[in-house]
């Protein structure tokens, strides 16, 4: 039977969906999808989009803001996770893995435990990263969807709230054949000392035949990569003869994620960058020096993998451009 892994298009911010085999759907992180005002300006200034036409046009009582990117040539929609789950009519979510607690990874939790779509078991790293109401004045963000991800973390059953390091596994996710590379606790006392969050960000290798997906969360190129190759060795990386690799760049594809001697081992047939706004630190042009297929959701929209039995990796873009 085929894995089907899909990265949506949900602005800046992440959400892979992945339906494994035996039927246990996996989340891991989730944005609602909401353009921010630093993505809509970057928008505006590629279209050609002039800031006195733009107040001209917000002037308007009836202006349809997507309906004039249209118009000028941008048609990419974003994708609400918790709107996409239901169009296809899942109301299950076996295991919803939240790589670390940063606002963009986590933003939509409140609209799903208010939509009736279930989960079973709840992914998150033991830390104390706190956020007080008075944080969200200034934000995009909703207070809403931390307080819920706080009640998750928290839960004992439906869903049960479990917080796995590298070197710990169950039965259901070796069946799934899903690996914690990073965090371990090193990386979490670490994260705690530099206030950095994303050096406890989970790092997942699943494998289905001699495919090989890297879910890369926000991993940090000074401490995650490092520690993982310290731990595991290069050999352990190194693509083998026939192997597929998959690569999803980790921060959104900024410098901070990239590592250029952990790309050189593993080797990527695609890089796929889940972004919104182009980082001012993008690293995109480095990739390509390592895989000829550097794809992201802001220009390719939704993007799905298949990956069959036999080996064979198959993609679907949203938007063909």
């Amino acid at each position: 039977m085929a894995i089907k892994i899909h990265f949506l298009n949900v602005g800046h911010g992440d959400c892979t969906v992945v339906e494994f085999p035996s039927g246990n759907l996996s989340v891991i992180d989730i944005n609602n999808g909401k353009i921010d005002e630093d993505t809509r300006k970057e928008l505006y200034s590629e279209l050609g989009v002039s800031e006195l036409e733009l107040m001209l046009k917000r002037a308007q009582t009836d202006f349809d803001e997507s309906a004039f990117l249209l118009e000028k040539g941008y048609d990419i929609t974003l994708t609400d996770p918790v709107d996409w789950l239901s169009s296809k009519s899942i109301n299950s979510i076996f295991r919803f893995i939240c790589t670390h607690p940063d606002m963009d990874h986590i933003s939509g939790l409140h609209k799903i435990k208010n939509s009736g779509i279930g989960i079973t078991n709840f992914w998150d790293v033991d830390h104390s990263f706190e956020k007080n109401e008075e944080d969200f004045d200034s934000t995009k963000y909703n207070y809403d969807d931390w307080t819920t991800y706080c009640e998750l973390r928290k839960s004992t059953d439906s869903p049960k709230a479990i917080k796995p390091l590298r070197g710990h596994s169950l039965d259901h996710w070796k069946g799934d054949n899903v690996h914690i590379l990073a965090p371990t606790q090193d990386l979490i006392d670490i994260a705690h000392e530099k206030d950095h969050a994303n050096h406890l960000s989970y790092v997942l290798l699943v494998q289905h035949e001699n495919t090989k997906i890297y879910l890369c969360g926000d991993a940090t190129n000074d401490m995650t990569i490092p520690n993982m190759l310290e731990h595991y060795g290069k050999d352990f990386f190194k693509k083998e003869e026939g192997e597929t690799i998959i690569f999803k760049a980790p921060h959104h594809g900024r410098d901070s994620g990239y590592h250029k001697d952990f790309l050189n081992l593993i080797k990527p047939d695609a890089v796929i960058v889940s972004v919104g706004k182009k980082p001012s630190t993008d690293a995109s042009n480095k990739y390509r020096n390592h895989s000829d297929k550097v794809w992201s959701t802001r220009w390719k929209g939704n993007i799905s993998l298949t990956c069959e039995q036999n080996g064979r990796a198959t993609y679907a873009f949203e938007y063909d451009r």
